[in-house]
């Protein structure tokens, strides 16, 4: 194996972890959001101003939602690429160029989402906390 080929296997190989990440937080996030129904749907009477904040919280999830949609298109495009210009070693430096770009992106994403989730279980344990 020359030493393209292996740029390119481990390329892939990181690509492949990054899209596992991205499956991964679109699980928690769809959990944070029937967390968010499920209280929601209780019998209990929740102030306005609590329907508001949990209606932001569902805002930002969704947006989240969209976010991870985006990335993960773009990690398969980006597959996809690499996949067609094995080949040519100016191509490949590009797309690894965007891979680390989207690396980075996602592992912002990953650190705006803990805190998102760290947010939304604090407001759970305030307003939602069971005896």
């Amino acid at each position: 194996m020359n030493k393209n080929e292996s740029a390119i296997g481990q390329t892939i190989d990181e690509l492949n972890l990054l899209k596992r990440k991205m499956t991964f937080l679109q699980h928690e996030n769809l959990a944070q959001k029937n967390r968010l129904i499920e209280l929601l749907k209780a019998p209990k009477e929740s102030p306005d101003d609590l329907l508001e904040i949990a209606e932001n919280y569902q805002n930002q999830f969704l947006q989240q939602d969209e976010t991870l949609r985006l990335f993960t298109n773009d990690l398969t495009q980006l597959g996809e690429s690499l996949a067609k210009d094995v080949g040519n070693e100016t191509n490949f430096k590009n797309l690894a160029h965007r891979k680390n770009k989207l690396k980075h992106e996602i592992e912002f994403l990953d650190e705006s989402y803990a805190r998102l989730k760290k947010n939304f279980d604090n407001f759970l344990a305030v307003h939602f906390a069971t005896n």
